[in-house]
């Protein structure tokens, strides 16, 4: 569960922070309805930890690694999240609206999934393990 929360904090982050119109770039509000989309989220997140986070020090690291996670990570999953696992279906069918005037933000289904999740006991653990370096905090 905490991992799913992390992602969600992340996801309205990035629709906010990128001022990502929901008509090209921005994550449906229903994200964490696809499978895919929420392992395509995780790794994203992981990566923007590692560029952005408390390693940055690190001597494995290049200075440009911020901007590589912009032009090299960012911008090919968000399209990759579009295209390839169908939020662009998402909001084409009217479930994540198509303009809005806020960014778009996780729907209030997310936390009837989580309870869903916890009551039925089907959730996968090995995303909420720690990873050493990881900062705790998101953007």
């Amino acid at each position: 569960m905490a991992a799913l929360i992390r992602i969600r904090k992340f996801v309205d982050w990035l629709n906010d922070a990128y001022e990502l119109p929901a008509s090209t770039f921005a994550v449906a509000s229903c994200w964490y309805r696809h499978p895919g989309v929420v392992r395509e989220l995780w790794a994203l997140l992981g990566s923007y930890e590692f560029e952005f986070g408390t390693q940055r020090g690190s001597p494995r690291r290049s200075r440009d690694g911020p901007a590589y996670w912009h032009d090299r990570l960012l911008w090919p999953a968000l399209r990759r999240l579009r295209e390839e696992h169908g939020l662009r279906e998402c909001i084409s069918s009217g479930h994540t609206p198509r303009t809005v005037v806020e960014p778009l933000r996780t729907d209030d289904e997310f936390g009837r999934e989580i309870e869903r999740l916890i009551t039925d006991g089907k959730h996968d653990h090995r995303h909420d393990e720690g990873r050493q370096g990881r900062p705790q905090q998101i953007p």
